[in-house]
C-alpha cells in the first residue's frame, strides 16, 4: 500500500517542499493542489485494475475490512466505513448473494448477526491484490534508480500524512 502512495508522489517529483519546522506562513496550495490531482488521478487508475469476479470498490472494502478485523456487524461496518446502515445491507446482502459473505449469529446476542467473510470473499480480495500490485510493478519498472528512490521515500511520507 505504502508503494501505491509512493507512486502518487510521481507527478509532484518537482514541487517544492517547505520544511514544517520553519515558518508556518508559506502558501502551499499550488503544491496540495497538484499533489490533490496527481493522487486522484493514480486512484482511479489503480481502482481500473480488478480481476474478474465482479465486485465493486465498497464490496471490496467490506471484504477488506472483514480480513483485517474479522466477522462484525453490519452496524459497526458502516460505521467503519462511513456508510448509512441501509446502504452497508445493500451491500453486504449483494456479497452474500455472491457467496462472498456470511451471516451467522452474534455469539454474545442471538437476536443479532455478524457478518464474516468466505474462502470465495478472501479470494476475490487476494485476487485483487495481485492484479493491483502487478500493475503496480510494472509501472515502477520503468522508473529509473532515482525516480524509484524518490517514490519509496515520498510512500514514506505520505503514509504520515495519511495518519493525521
Amino acid at each position: 500500500m505504502h508503494l501505491l502512495l509512493a507512486m502518487l508522489m510521481s507527478y509532484a517529483n518537482e514541487m517544492r517542499i517547505a520544511d514544517p519546522s520553519t515558518e508556518t506562513g508559506v502558501d502551499l496550495s499550488a503544491e496540495a493542489a497538484e499533489l490533490r490531482i496527481a493522487v486522484f488521478r493514480l486512484f482511479r487508475r489503480l481502482r481500473a485494475e480488478r480481476g474478474d469476479h465482479g465486485v465493486t470498490d465498497s464490496q471490496l472494502a467490506v471484504l477488506v475490512h472483514l480480513i483485517r478485523r474479522g466477522p462484525t456487524t453490519p452496524g459497526r461496518i458502516a460505521e467503519s466505513e462511513g456508510v448509512s446502515a441501509p446502504s452497508m445491507n445493500r451491500t453486504v446482502n449483494a456479497l452474500e448473494v455472491l457467496g462472498a459473505v456470511r451471516r451467522v449469529p452474534d455469539p454474545d446476542d442471538g437476536r443479532k448477526v455478524v457478518i464474516e467473510i468466505t474462502d470465495l470473499g478472501a479470494s476475490i480480495v487476494e485476487e485483487t491484490k495481485r492484479v493491483r500490485n502487478a500493475w503496480i510493478e510494472r509501472a515502477l519498472a520503468g522508473l529509473d534508480a532515482d525516480e524509484l528512490a524518490a517514490l519509496l521515500r515520498a510512500a514514506e511520507v505520505m503514509g504520515r500524512m495519511a495518519e493525521q
